[in-house]
């Protein structure tokens, strides 16, 4: 049961995020941000998603925050020297290595939780 809702809370949060972004570009905002803003959710619900079994630690938390508020504050400097042309390229150029830097960061911070299965023995 537990698997099904967490499926469903996924579903539920790309359905909102698609929603947000359409009215975000619907409503005649620059679509360089729309860009942005759909390339750091992108990011944090990617990585939050793969990292769940890290949520109980408070140094993941932490980690987190600090990420997110220097991922916004980076994007904020780079759209306003570049103004409204943020192409999408970037998004793969920098969103994929960001994404992969950031698991790997929040894993040897929060450190990854020991398995519950004993050691092979010989």
């Amino acid at each position: 049961m537990r698997r099904v809702a967490r499926e469903l809370l996924k579903l539920l949060v790309a359905i909102l995020t698609g929603l947000a972004l359409v009215v975000l570009a619907i409503s005649g905002a620059n679509p360089g941000r729309v860009n942005v803003v759909g390339m750091t959710v992108l990011v944090f619900i990617a990585v939050a998603s793969e990292t769940r079994k890290l949520w109980a630690s408070r140094r993941y938390w932490f980690a987190l925050s600090t990420a997110f508020v220097l991922h916004c504050g980076a994007l904020l400097l780079i759209v306003r020297r570049t103004g409204t042309n943020f192409p999408t390229v970037y998004d793969f150029v920098f969103g994929l290595p960001e994404m992969v830097g950031l698991y790997l960061i929040l894993n040897y911070l929060a450190g990854r939780p020991k398995s519950n299965s004993a050691p092979l023995r010989r």
